[in-house]
């Protein structure tokens, strides 16, 4: 408790002190904010990239008839 005081007293005495202190603390949440942003963000796209490669690589298309290649024709043609 004694420190917690003591700060109080520091800060009440010297005002910038208290400022610089509460912008370190709000850049410090900003970043934590951000970094907690970009790893959802992250995860979000993971999961998106994930559905597409699903997507891409599940079923050939059911009901689709291959087209039939061009045949090399041994024979006369007519």
């Amino acid at each position: 408790m004694g420190v917690v005081k003591l700060l109080a007293a520091l800060f009440k005495a010297i005002p910038s002190l208290e400022r610089l202190v509460i912008s370190l603390a709000d850049a410090l949440k900003e970043a934590n904010a951000k970094n907690r942003l970009e790893d959802k963000l992250g995860h979000i796209d993971a999961l998106i990239d994930g559905e597409r490669v699903q997507h891409t690589t599940i079923g050939g298309g059911e009901g689709v008839k291959p087209t039939p290649g061009v045949s090399e024709g041994k024979g006369n043609r007519p």
